[in-house]
């Protein structure tokens, strides 16, 4: 299940696999996507999404402080 979806924000990202998230079409400088390992590193990443003025649901970043949490 996605984190965001671009129907609540403006960031669509989802675990794609394997303990993998992605950020798909990033709007941030570097490319298309963005891929992560861990779920802080996500997790610091959408708040570089929010930095920059983006919409990021609160429920995404809910979310991932608690699986960062149970994650180390």
């Amino acid at each position: 299940m996605s984190y965001c979806r671009f129907s609540d924000g403006d960031v669509y990202m989802y675990p794609s696999g394997k303990g993998i998230i992605e950020c798909c079409a990033c709007r941030l400088p570097g490319g298309d996507f963005r891929l992560f390992s861990t779920k802080q590193d996500a997790l610091d990443h959408l708040m570089w999404h929010k930095r920059a003025g983006h919409k990021v649901p609160q429920h995404a970043i809910d979310r991932l402080k608690r699986e960062a949490t149970y994650q180390q």
